[in-house]
């Protein structure tokens, strides 16, 4: 899945010590970041990934295509 790569690779060790740099993200563009990454957490099997994607197909009535974009 595209998106748990880019939040892998964002959360990253190396990427996280680079503190100079994210002090430059806005901050709205982190806010977003860390709403995706709470979203592809692992915990309990991407429950609140798969939540979010159910709630997405109950509103729409038909089956979802994930798309963050």
């Amino acid at each position: 899945h595209g998106l748990m790569e880019i939040v892998s690779a964002l959360q990253n060790t190396a990427v996280q010590s680079l503190k100079k740099t994210w002090k430059e993200v806005a901050e709205k563009d982190t806010a977003s970041f860390h709403e995706l990454a709470k979203l592809m957490e692992l915990s309990e099997n991407f429950k609140a990934y798969r939540d979010e994607v159910a709630a997405r197909e109950k509103q729409r009535d038909e089956p979802v295509l994930p798309y963050i974009g």
